[in-house]
């Protein structure tokens, strides 16, 4: 399979939410369906392809060509734009390893959202464009609602 290097097409744009949009400069990130050394290594040890983000660059090895009409894929969209975020926010590989734990599941507590981890965090925004869509939270391990996921999002 040939890598495909691809920005975010305008319909997903359009189909995510504005307040995301306006916090992530989506200009410059590229999607690349291919993999990376890490989601080659993830399925070596039995846990399927891996989504994975380094800076601007999300490596997807099974990309759609759009994802705008799909709502649980367009909120995995929402989860690794999250990750770009992060980056752009002071993230780095060595901060996430050191400080994160492989956990994307959570439970909202009176904590800010940046004290949640990595993937805690982008399970959050998972979970909220899921909710905004009509689906059912898979993150959260209590029920939530999308108005007290969108109290703690910090782009909704």
């Amino acid at each position: 399979m040939a890598a495909l290097r691809r920005g975010l097409t305008a319909d997903e744009v359009s189909a995510l939410p504005p307040g995301m949009m306006a916090a992530i400069d989506v200009a410059g990130v590229e999607l690349i369906r291919a993999h990376l050394w890490v989601s080659w290594l993830a399925m070596l040890i039995g846990r399927g392809a891996q989504i994975v983000v380094r800076g601007r660059r999300i490596f997807w090895p099974h990309l759609p060509a759009d994802v705008s009409s799909d709502p649980a894929l367009l909120a995995v969209l929402a989860h690794e734009l999250t990750h770009v975020w992060q980056y752009a926010n002071g993230m780095t590989l060595w901060r996430y390893i050191l400080r994160e734990r492989g956990r994307y599941d959570y439970t909202l507590d009176d904590r800010p959202f940046v004290e949640y981890g990595y993937e805690q965090q982008a399970s959050i925004v998972e979970d909220w464009v899921r909710l905004r869509a009509g689906l059912v939270s898979r993150h959260s391990q209590r029920i939530v609602s999308v108005g007290r996921l969108a109290d703690v999002v910090p782009f909704a």
